[in-house]
């Protein structure tokens, strides 16, 4: 979970107008999506052993829950393509810009590809590295970057209002907590002694102290006015600071956990897409859907997010979006499922 949440585009440090007092947002995202991930929680107790397309058919029945599976394999490919792209413009951007956009998506399609196809378990194990890794990374950029750090760069507190920072957190909540809802299509084999209310919460609670802290790191070297008018800030502020005697630079440091991060997000969104294709068509789980969807969403990546214009108008298409998926069928299935559990236990699948 937390290495999904930092795989998201946020990361990347899409501009929120609000200076330096983004970090207050992250928390209000937070807190805004906590009864989101309580209800996605619940629905996992509720429903053992069930993934999310299993819960559609136990709540909805089987022809309806075949069209919202055809809803959810749109927006889970569609998902991957976005993510995909921002982290390809990012790369073609800021390492090779003399290098087509189509062949470093390429590329990533291959490291996507293969982390998908390795399963659920190793993508798992893959995470938990990773995910090390990653922390391990930026703590060590951020004890580099003390030297740099000025305080006076992160006030005055919250002087965007508290309009504009509530308005922001709301957007943090279905951008990147609400998100969550994509791992539904995966704990099918969650350990029965396994709380999701602590695999939902933890998750998120981890992501966003990871969001805040190098949001400040970044903050507090570039100033809070950098924040917005900078397309990178956290890769401008690792371009700031030098090991040494100042011959090193490590972009680097910074750059390629957050290219894994995100590609190990993609692989997440079409495992859940090709669990939704496998119950569309009826396939078994042996059946193998993940690379022809995983080119699928390559051709979506090259189509819709090849240009920076498209990648900055999708956002607020998505938030529109994001609400029937995150919150409106969600409820629905919790709802439903809370009835069913009232007049007959559920029965996990062997």
């Amino acid at each position: 979970m937390l290495v999904f949440y930092m795989g998201s585009s946020d990361v990347l440090g899409m501009s929120t107008g609000l200076g330096a007092d983004a970090w207050i947002a992250y928390l209000v995202g937070l807190l805004t999506a906590l009864p989101l991930l309580l209800i996605l929680a619940r629905l996992v107790q509720l429903t053992p052993g069930m993934d999310l397309y299993a819960m559609l058919d136990y709540t909805l029945g089987k022809w309806l829950a075949t069209i919202v599976s055809i809803l959810y394999f749109c927006y889970f490919i569609t998902m991957a393509a976005m993510v995909r792209g921002y982290y390809g413009t990012f790369v073609q951007l800021t390492s090779l810009p003399h290098t087509p956009l189509v062949v470093i998506l390429l590329l990533f399609f291959a490291v996507c590809a293969y982390l998908a196809k390795s399963g659920v378990e190793t993508l798992g194990k893959w995470s938990t590295l990773w995910g090390v890794a990653a922390i391990s990374a930026a703590v060590l950029l951020t004890l580099l970057a003390i030297p740099s750090m000025r305080l006076e760069n992160l006030l005055p507190i919250a002087a965007s209002g508290e309009g504009a920072i509530v308005r922001e957190g709301s957007r943090f909540a279905f951008l990147p907590f609400g998100e969550a809802v994509v791992m539904l299509a995966l704990l099918g084999r969650l350990d029965r002694q396994a709380s999701p209310y602590k695999l939902f919460f933890l998750g998120a609670s981890l992501a966003a102290g990871f969001f805040v802290l190098t949001f400040l790191r970044d903050a507090a070297v570039l100033g809070g006015g950098s924040m917005d008018t900078l397309r990178y800030p956290f890769f401008q502020a690792a371009g700031v600071l030098q090991i040494g005697s100042g011959l090193a630079r490590i972009e680097a440091l910074v750059t390629l956990p957050v290219i894994l991060t995100g590609l190990t997000k993609v692989a997440v969104c079409l495992i859940a897409a090709a669990g939704a294709a496998r119950r569309i068509l009826g396939l078994m789980e042996g059946d193998s859907v993940l690379v022809p969807i995983a080119l699928f969403s390559l051709g979506l990546s090259v189509i819709l997010f090849g240009n920076l214009t498209a990648l900055s108008a999708f956002p607020n298409l998505h938030l529109r979006v994001a609400l029937l998926f995150q919150i409106v069928i969600p409820v629905i299935l919790w709802l439903i499922a809370e009835g069913k559990r009232l007049r007959k236990p559920v029965l996990a699948k062997e």
